[in-house]
């Protein structure tokens, strides 16, 4: 993540990213520009470099929902961090400090697994799959926070017109990759959306925050011999001690 470079959050800087995006991405010009355009994040040069090498249509209209109800629920059971990351994700949805956004989790493989938050942002989001069983790798749509947080393996922030595909541009993701604290390995992301109006660099640290304290749990139960489904909190710790 290059904290050096100024996340696009004002008005101004939008549209200067959509001149470039419109001319780069949208009118498909050649693919070494991308990763030469000025005022553009490295990040997000590289990961729209890369999401046109996986041939993305940036005019996609919505994710592929690659999980039905059957399969969601058998992808969440393989997760074993999901029950803990939800609990800690359904104590925290007050910290998010206001509506129009939501907090998703993802395994691996970019997949959604649940998805929490204000209902105007939800509805919104799932006019593009962006919900449970939505595939959102890199290579699959293209420059976004959960799927740029995975490719990278570091913490992403993609703000409007950052994404490589214009429909996900009405909107901002802060994700980070939660990691197995025996193995670390990523095992899944941690995610905050919202309306793109309502981007704010505090959103990333919060994003930070809440992730941190999944490994936490899973450490602690790994250290007391949890089942996945126990629920920590009532066996007496307090994660709050874990991410402060």
């Amino acid at each position: 993540m290059e904290l050096s470079e100024q996340i696009p959050f004002e008005p101004e800087a939008q549209q200067a990213l959509e001149r470039q995006w419109g001319v780069l991405v949208g009118g498909r010009g050649p693919g070494a520009a991308l990763l030469q355009a000025r005022g553009v994040r490295g990040v997000v040069r590289e990961s729209w470099s890369r999401s046109a090498g996986a041939a993305v249509r940036p005019d996609l209209g919505s994710a592929p929902v690659v999980l039905d109800d059957d399969q969601l629920q058998a992808a969440t059971a393989q997760c074993d961090w999901l029950n803990l990351a939800n609990l800690w994700v359904v104590r925290q949805q007050g910290t998010l400090g206001g509506v129009g956004h939501v907090l998703t989790l993802f395994d691996h493989e970019a997949r959604m697994l649940s998805s929490v938050g204000d209902p105007a942002a939800l509805d919104g989001l799932a006019e593009i799959n962006f919900r449970p069983g939505g595939h959102w790798a890199e290579s699959v749509v293209g420059t976004n926070g959960p799927g740029t947080a995975l490719a990278t393996a570091a913490p992403a922030h993609i703000v409007g017109a950052e994404h490589f595909c214009e429909r996900w541009q009405r909107w901002h993701c802060a994700a980070v990759p939660i990691r197995d604290p025996g193995t670390g390995q990523v095992t899944g992301v941690l995610d905050i959306s919202g309306f793109r109006e309502q981007a704010h660099p505090h959103t990333l640290n919060l994003a930070l925050a809440l992730a941190a304290g999944v490994p936490g749990w899973l450490a602690i139960r790994s250290a007391i011999g949890l089942l996945p489904e126990a629920d920590p909190l009532r066996n007496g710790f307090d994660l709050g001690v874990l991410i402060d």
